[in-house]
């Protein structure tokens, strides 16, 4: 599953979804979002859990 949202500010949804993908037997194969809010680190968050998935961002700030 690749999983596509908004924002990501502080990593709990994208955290959330990804742990929820994975109970369903699925497996994530990246995460993309329109906009990453950097300085809340929520990159840092989810890089347990994205299991060497990438994480793209069309905007950072």
């Amino acid at each position: 599953v690749f999983v596509i949202d908004d924002v990501l500010a502080t990593g709990g949804t994208a955290e959330a979804s990804l742990e929820l993908v994975r109970r369903a037997g699925a497996e994530v194969v990246g995460v993309a979002v329109l906009m990453e809010l950097g300085f809340l680190g929520g990159r840092a968050r989810l890089e347990t859990a994205l299991d060497g998935a990438p994480l793209e961002a069309l905007i950072t700030l």
